[in-house]
Parts: structure tokens; C-alpha cells; sequence
């Protein structure tokens, strides 16, 4: 039990909106960057450093790691995919609130793509083609 993690306090809202803004301002090229070599590993550690060092500059509730914003930052990625599928598929209620304005902005500097399997959705574009079938 010596290597026991203890529990720190809850993230506010105000902690939140600060984490996503110094995210999304300065180093999400950095961050959400997919490659996983040792060069671009080291400058996500790098990174998350910084930022946890701004954040504690900005922050009166007490220092966080670099680890817990790192965690912070993908479970709100995480909770605003949950909720964006919950809203495409018409479910009443997804398991947590993240602003649906956070959420736009998470998933869209990751560039998602549509993954839909309707034929409908994805030939809707298309124009119909002029040869009979056979």
C-alpha cells in the first residue's frame, strides 16, 4: 500500500475551461499529434510540462501534475465523443455534461472524419449514373 495513489481533489469548471484553453491555444498541433516515436513523444512530455506549468500560474486551488491534466484532458475527449455518438444516435441521456461547444472543439482538432455506415449518407453527394444496371 506504500505506492498508493492518494485521491486529489475534484477538477472545478473554471480548472476545466483553463486546461481547454491553454490546450487548444499553443499545443494541440502538439498534443493530439497521432505518431508515437521517441521525437515526438519527448515533445508531448515537453509539452504537458508546460502547460501544467501555466496552468499552475493560472490556478489558486493548488498545483497539479502534468500526469492529472494529461488525464483530465482525455477523459473530456473522451466524455464529448460519448456524447456526440449519444446525440447521432438519439439516446436521451449520455452519461456526462461537457459543453457541446467544448466538445465541437475537441473533435474537430482531431479531425474526425465521418465514420457512418449508411450508403445513403455516404453516396449522397453523388449523382446518379446514367447507365442502366444489368
Amino acid at each position: 500500500m506504500e505506492n498508493s495513489r492518494i485521491r486529489g481533489k475534484n477538477f472545478s469548471e473554471n480548472e476545466k475551461n483553463v486546461l481547454f484553453d491553454l490546450v487548444t491555444s499553443k499545443y494541440s498541433d502538439i498534443i493530439d499529434n497521432k505518431k508515437t516515436d521517441g521525437v515526438t513523444l519527448a515533445k508531448k512530455k515537453l509539452a504537458w510540462e508546460e502547460i501544467a506549468v501555466n496552468f499552475n500560474c493560472q490556478n489558486q486551488n493548488g498545483n497539479r501534475s502534468a500526469k492529472q491534466l494529461h488525464d483530465l484532458y482525455d477523459n473530456l475527449k473522451r466524455t464529448a465523443r460519448v456524447n456526440l455518438q449519444c446525440d447521432k444516435e438519439g439516446d436521451a441521456a449520455p452519461p456526462e455534461n461537457v459543453p457541446a461547444e467544448e466538445a465541437m472543439q475537441i473533435l474537430e482538432s482531431e479531425n474526425v472524419e465521418n465514420t457512418s455506415n449508411d450508403p445513403i449518407d455516404e453516396n449522397a453527394d453523388m449523382e446518379p449514373s446514367l447507365e442502366p444496371a444489368l
